[in-house]
């Protein structure tokens, strides 16, 4: 039982994006250790815990503390992503973190995909929160540390923090609320190109919420989330906002396999000094979860989208034909047996522009993923990404990019709490505009503990 926890454990540090020179584009957070522990909660073992006594609420409170460290090593033969005079370059990497929670901890955390460039900077997020008897806390953290062969100045310092607490006061009653902080670096590409090359941003993400059972059939919830975005270079102030969300939704469980849902969602942007960019958006889906097999698991949210900028001007000359979209969010897992699952993840919605030349994009992405236990400790992984991005131009210049990446790996445990994994990946972007094209080959190797 061990075993198979710090396995999960490993695997949440190997879920992370491969490559630092990479802008990871898809992070749709459909990954292999989801497959793995989607219908089976990790146990957790006695020598892992630490059980208190609460007199008032006469419950147990569990605490689990695992510290982690990952070592990796990165070679690519285009750092810059760029399509000529391609830069080779050898990237080491050390990542100490900690995972730390309290409460009834049956499940592990349910992940929010956070994507700067998302409307309230959650691309993919769970409509309802995972469940848990009266308490969960946990709070997780890392630094990672990279040293670039290339160029000293590309050296960099980042880490993300995420702290987060539900309670439950009743049978029917669940309130959270969750912060997740990150430092990182900008990602290599020509559209990001400068003469100073440590380039990073700040980002927090802050939602809370609530979600009520009415009746044994039909549930309800509410949440508020804030997202802050903020650069180091000025070059890329033009992307700094503040955004806040208000959504509400309501549930009719069909069976105990089948949900069928509403949601509305309202969003308002607010740029710090490209102010031309602010706008309001407007959400409405309709959608199912879908159990039908122990094996199977469906959800899909699709509906509408709007968009309307607040300066009349730019949404006069920019906008008026095309304000609204069809928003699209699918994650299915299929289990074919013990040892092989699949996942597949989808979205298209509007989101902000990652481009001076461009007020937004349209972005259809999509990520499919192939695990195989070939042995009790290794296992084979195969993963698909694709992104097509549809740029609201500016300038008399049309850009659509198509990115794709193919992605092998293996890992293999030697011992319950040390993995590693090798990695190969491809990735090309075809642009209308040749300026943003690239082909990149990326390997990678990493150790990776949790004690």
């Amino acid at each position: 039982m061990k075993y198979r926890y710090h396995s999960i454990l490993l695997a949440l540090l190997l879920s992370q994006p491969l490559h630092a020179n990479a802008a990871n584009p898809y992070n749709l957070n459909i990954d292999t250790m989801a497959i793995v522990a989607q219908n089976e909660p990790p146990p957790l073992s006695y020598d892992d815990t630490i059980i208190t006594y609460d007199e008032d609420a006469e419950t147990k409170i569990e605490k689990y503390f695992h510290p982690t460290l990952v070592l990796s090593g990165e070679y690519t033969d285009n750092l810059y992503n760029v399509d000529h005079d391609t830069t080779e370059n050898l990237l080491l990497s050390i990542t100490p973190g900690f995972w730390l929670t309290m409460g009834q901890a049956e499940d592990m955390p349910a992940a929010v995909s956070v994507r700067n460039t998302s409307a309230s900077g959650i691309m993919m997020a769970p409509l309802r929160t995972d469940g848990y008897d009266w308490l969960n806390a946990t709070l997780m953290g890392s630094m990672k540390f990279d040293w670039y062969s290339e160029e000293s100045v590309n050296d960099f310092i980042g880490g993300d923090l995420n702290a987060s607490l539900q309670y439950k006061p009743g049978n029917k009653l669940t309130l959270y609320i969750t912060d997740q902080y990150r430092r990182a670096r900008i990602g290599f590409d020509i559209g990001n190109d400068t003469a100073d090359d440590d380039r990073w941003f700040d980002s927090n993400l802050l939602y809370t919420g609530f979600d009520w059972d009415l009746t044994d059939k039909f549930s309800a919830g509410a949440k508020y989330s804030g997202f802050l975005l903020s650069n180091n270079d000025t070059v890329d102030e033009y992307m700094d906002r503040t955004d806040h969300s208000l959504s509400a939704f309501g549930a009719f469980n069909y069976s105990m396999k089948t949900s069928f849902f509403l949601q509305y969602q309202y969003i308002t942007l607010d740029y710090d000094s490209a102010e031309y960019q602010d706008n309001e958006q407007h959400h409405i889906y309709g959608g199912v979860h879908w159990i039908s097999t122990e094996k199977l698991t469906f959800d899909l949210k699709a509906g509408y989208q709007q968009r309307d900028y607040k300066d009349e001007r730019i949404e006069t000359t920019f906008n008026s034909d095309d304000n609204s979209t069809v928003a699209l969010e699918l994650s299915s897992l299929y289990q074919f047996s013990m040892k092989t699952g699949v996942s597949l993840a989808l979205s298209h919605k509007f989101e902000e522009s990652d481009s001076s030349l461009a007020l937004g994009k349209t972005v259809f992405a999509g990520d499919f993923t192939y695990h195989q236990e070939l042995t009790e400790r290794l296992q084979g992984i195969l993963a698909l990404g694709y992104e097509n991005a549809d740029y609201n131009q500016m300038v008399d210049q049309p850009r659509e990019d198509d990115l794709f990446e193919i992605r092998p790996s293996l890992q293999y445990t030697f011992r319950e709490w040390l993995m590693t994994e090798l990695a190969y990946s491809y990735r090309e972007r075809d642009s209308t505009d040749d300026l943003f094209d690239y082909k990149t080959n990326t390997v990678y190797l990493s150790l990776n503990s949790a004690f």
